[in-house]
């Protein structure tokens, strides 16, 4: 298989509504072109970040690198995966989980 950090599924990545994210994506592939798309993930003012190779941003080619960077909007589960060919089914792909931004709570003991 094809994985994201030798895991299948590839790492859960848990981040807060509201956090900017950063992901650093390394294709190692020898000859396959890569793009990774975060599936539900709005991207608001950021659609290069969109992961659609040859649509909203380049392939990422093999020994290269690209960073998505962009605002976790909306919480919830999520996913990311491979949008090449049968690279997700391949093994490319992970949860992407963004917790709900809540105040803590305080209880005061009497």
């Amino acid at each position: 298989g094809i994985l994201f950090n030798d895991s299948l599924p590839g790492p859960v990545l848990h981040v807060y509504q509201g956090q900017q994210i950063y992901v650093r994506i390394y294709n190692n592939l020898p000859t396959e072109t890569l793009s990774v798309h975060f599936h539900g993930i709005r991207q608001f003012g950021t659609p290069s970040s969109d992961g659609i190779g040859r649509v909203t941003q380049l392939s990422i080619l093999p020994g290269s690198t690209f960073q998505h960077q962009f605002i976790a909007i909306d919480e919830g589960t999520f996913w990311y995966h491979s949008h090449v060919s049968s690279q997700t089914s391949m093994g490319l792909l992970g949860a992407f989980i963004t917790h709900p931004k809540v105040a803590p709570t305080y209880k005061i003991k009497e």
